[in-house]
């Protein structure tokens, strides 16, 4: 819905209705932004106790843990990251659904940086998009940036 209040051209007086291919192509574009958002945010060191109302889905528990401590050159630590980033996704993107997270080849594998692919369905009709990002993740790196990348 905030998509819909949005303006990209406050230029414009009206604007023209989407076709279907720019109107999935919007779409594409607003995920990419909203995990972008989602893998940049930090949520608290620590949440409450599990007692009654899940914390972890509500907006105490949005965005990712803090990897700046983490030492990324740890196979059991990256592994670790993939695993919460792929669970973040899934829960706090409801538009995607089978979503995976997998670690890519790495040519300096004692590198702080874990560089990553994101698998997803779009949920669209008639039938789920396939999508896929590429991004990297690193503790001295301020923000997380998605590249789109075509189904091959």
């Amino acid at each position: 819905m905030l998509d819909r209040l949005m303006d990209e051209h406050p230029e414009r007086e009206t604007e023209r209705p989407l076709g279907t291919g720019e109107s999935l192509a919007a779409l594409q574009r607003s995920v990419q932004r909203d995990l972008e958002l989602l893998l940049n945010a930090r949520r608290p060191w620590a949440l409450p106790p599990k007692t009654g109302f899940s914390l972890a889905v509500s907006p105490m528990g949005y965005g990712m843990i803090d990897v700046t401590a983490n030492v990324m050159s740890n196979q059991e630590e990256r592994e670790a990251v993939r695993r919460e980033i792929e669970a973040t996704i899934r829960r706090f993107e409801p538009r995607l659904i089978n979503v995976r997270v997998s670690l890519l080849p790495d040519n300096a594998p004692l590198s702080a940086v874990i560089p990553l692919m994101v698998e997803a369905y779009l949920l669209v009709d008639p039938e789920p998009e396939y999508v896929r990002y590429d991004t990297a993740i690193s503790p001295s790196r301020e923000n997380v940036t998605l590249t789109p990348q075509r189904e091959v």
